[in-house]
C-alpha cells in the first residue's frame, strides 16, 4: 500500500541516483496490513458499518475445494479456489527497507491517512 506521491518520489530518487541502476525496489508506506485490517479501514473510509457476521474459515475452505473441482471441469481457474483462498488468508509482507537504506526513501503518507482521498477520487471518477 503506497500513495501515488510516494511512488513518484521513489521513481525520482531511483532515476537520479546512479547506484539505483539495475536495482529492483519495493515501495510501501511502511505499514503492514492484514486483509482484515484493509477491509476494516476501507469500510470505515466508505462510512459503512462492518457487518457483524463473518464467514467461518471452514466454509471458505469448502468453497475453495469446490472451486478447485469446478476449475478442473471447466479446464480453467474458477473465480474462488484454493489459490484465491491462500491469497485471502495467507501472509504477504513487503518492505521498502532496501530503497530507504540505499536511496533515502521515506513514505510521506500512510494508507489509512490517504484512504479518504482515494475514496473521494473513486467516487468522483464513477459519477
Amino acid at each position: 500500500m503506497v500513495h501515488v506521491a510516494d511512488v513518484v518520489q521513489a521513481a525520482v530518487l531511483a532515476a537520479e541516483t546512479p547506484a539505483a541502476n539495475g536495482q529492483c525496489y519495493i515501495v510501501t508506506d511502511g505499514g503492514t496490513y492484514s486483509t482484515r485490517e484493509l477491509y476494516l479501514l476501507i469500510c470505515r473510509g466508505l462510512g459503512r458499518t462492518v457487518p457483524p457476521w463473518r464467514v467461518p474459515l471452514w466454509a471458505l475452505r469448502v468453497a475453495a475445494v469446490a472451486g478447485d473441482a469446478i476449475g478442473k471441469v471447466l479446464g480453467r481457474r474458477f473465480v474462488f479456489d484454493s489459490d484465491a483462498l491462500e491469497k485471502l488468508i495467507g501472509s504477504a509482507w513487503y518492505s521498502s527497507g532496501k530503497i530507504s537504506r540505499e536511496l533515502g526513501y521515506k513514505a510521506t503518507r500512510r494508507f489509512e491517512d490517504a484512504l479518504p482521498e482515494m475514496i473521494g477520487r473513486y467516487r468522483t471518477d464513477r459519477s
